[in-house]
């Protein structure tokens, strides 16, 4: 066993993390310490965990849903030991948005950044003479919601820590690309070394750009082996049965 000799602090974008890892998956029990434990170097000791999150709202056709985010933070809290939760805030309102007519595919690119045809679009609208300026089509409105805060949280969070040296090395669980200046500061003028762990199938060209080490991957393996016990041990919390 190499000895362990850093004191590493890590910082999950919680929503980056369910909606790249863990969503449509039977693993969202997962217990963040023993998780960035083995995603760490083998000679460095997980010393905290900073999670960031946001207390989500009901929703139509899930409105279970925040009863289970309460149940599996509070699980967190007596589970994970020296864990810190921090909250953003969502934000629900209209907006008026272009809807994308049938016709030929083009490649898109979702949220992961993976390229692959998600939708149908007119092609012409996308023609030479700009058509798609002049001629939009159809608009909708639509309800958007949106998590705000945690992308800053963590930043000022990762630096702060960075600077009163806090610990000895970083984890970093995200591929939002807002954290580039943040971790360049971290790695560059403060000399901390931070490990990026991306929770989609890649990561993204502008955070690797920064990194002086090559980021982790998240395997199947370790979200299995990386689960809270079904029922908290000295506590009336359980995993859901239905999530």
């Amino acid at each position: 066993m190499p000895e362990i000799s850093l004191k590493i602090h890590a910082y999950i974008d919680g929503f980056n993390l369910y909606y790249g890892a863990l969503k449509r998956t039977p693993y969202k029990w997962l217990d963040v310490g023993q998780f960035c434990q083995r995603l760490a170097p083998k000679t460095g000791q997980i010393d905290r965990v900073n999670y960031f999150t946001a207390r989500v709202q009901q929703q139509p056709g899930n409105s279970g849903v925040r009863e289970r985010q309460r149940v599996y933070l509070s699980a967190l809290r007596n589970q994970v030991p020296n864990i810190n939760i921090v909250f953003g805030q969502y934000r629900t309102h209209a907006n008026k948005m272009r809807l994308l007519t049938p016709g030929d595919t083009l490649e898109q690119r979702d949220v992961s950044g993976r390229g692959q045809r998600i939708c149908g679009i007119n092609r012409d609208l996308f023609n030479k003479d700009r058509r798609w300026k002049s001629d939009p089509g159809p608009t909708v409105h639509v309800i958007k919601i949106e998590e705000k805060g945690s992308d800053v949280n963590l930043a000022a969070r990762l630096i702060h820590d960075a600077h009163t040296n806090a610990y000895d090395g970083a984890l970093v669980i995200s591929n939002d690309t807002d954290l580039c200046e943040a971790l360049r500061i971290v790695i560059n003028e403060v000399g901390k070394p931070v490990w990026l762990v991306s929770p989609y199938r890649s990561t993204a060209g502008k955070l690797r750009s920064v990194l002086k080490t090559k980021p982790r991957v998240i395997y199947e393996s370790v979200l299995k082996n990386s689960q809270m016990p079904a029922q908290i041990p000295n506590t009336n919390l359980s995993k859901p049965r239905v999530w």
